[in-house]
């Protein structure tokens, strides 16, 4: 998987990137079978727009295979936990993409067995 990041921040610590491309790298897997294939984009910048509220921090993370994209925007008081939310929500997506492809692929093999039961 390929990881860029964007960050108009000079305080990411190099711990907090690392957490964050190995958390990506494990998305991988639900994404596509070559991980080569796989882009991610992570941006991470303090939130500007609302002075009162204690969201201070704005992930957002992109990820692409196969000309197909899911995005994800989240807001949280640090860092850490606004990149964990955005990653969190990207990984239930794929992972109920996932899920219903397979489904599909049972139910596809589950109506061939029919014909080929004997009688």
């Amino acid at each position: 998987m390929e990881i860029q990041f964007k960050h108009s921040e000079d305080t990411i610590s190099q711990g907090l990137t690392l957490r964050i491309e190995d958390r990506l790298q494990k998305l991988a897997k639900f994404v596509s079978d070559d991980e080569r294939e796989v882009r991610a984009e992570f941006e991470l910048h303090r939130d500007s727009s609302d002075h009162h509220s204690d969201k201070k921090w704005q992930a957002s993370l992109t990820v692409t295979a196969t000309g197909k994209s899911v995005t994800s925007t989240a807001a949280g008081e640090t860092e850490d936990i606004a990149s964990d939310r955005a990653i969190e929500e990207i990984r239930e997506v794929l992972l109920k993409k996932n899920n219903r492809i397979r489904s599909i692929e049972r139910k596809r093999g589950m109506f061939w067995k029919l014909f080929s039961r004997e009688k």
